[in-house]
């Protein structure tokens, strides 16, 4: 995964650069392996932006050295039926994210590995309350 998000790191700088906005203001948003990419950038590819939501993200492997980012905000979200995103692999997640100190917020519902209306709901109510 290194390499690809390495790629589509770069690229998001130089849109950056090239239409003049400022990557410390984007809000990341990702579903399934979308969302792995995003979390994965935030604790070990030191990025520029911030806030992120993601939907049904999983902890792919351990970080090495979790860096502190108490700027950071998160908005996560998973189903307690889903058969690719075990509990223990969530809360394994949540543990690295706690301890980066980010702010985050937890969305759990009783589906499987989908986006479903309460999902969308509540992430655009976290959004316009913390970001915003």
């Amino acid at each position: 995964m290194s390499s690809e998000t390495d790629w589509l790191l770069e690229q998001v700088d130089l849109l950056a650069k090239e239409h003049g906005f400022d990557v410390t203001k984007l809000t990341v948003i990702g579903y399934s392996n979308g969302a792995n990419v995003a979390i994965y950038s935030m604790l070990e590819k030191y990025v520029q932006f911030r806030n992120a939501i993601l939907f049904h993200p999983m902890a792919l492997k351990e970080s090495p050295k979790i860096p502190r980012l108490p700027e950071n905000k998160v908005w996560l979200s998973h189903g307690d039926r889903d058969p690719i995103v075990s509990a223990d692999n969530f809360e394994f997640l949540v543990g690295e994210i706690n301890a980066a100190g980010m702010d985050y917020t937890i969305f759990n519902h009783q589906q499987s590995h989908n986006i479903n209306r309460d999902e969308m709901v509540a992430a655009k109510q976290w959004y316009d309350e913390h970001i915003l």
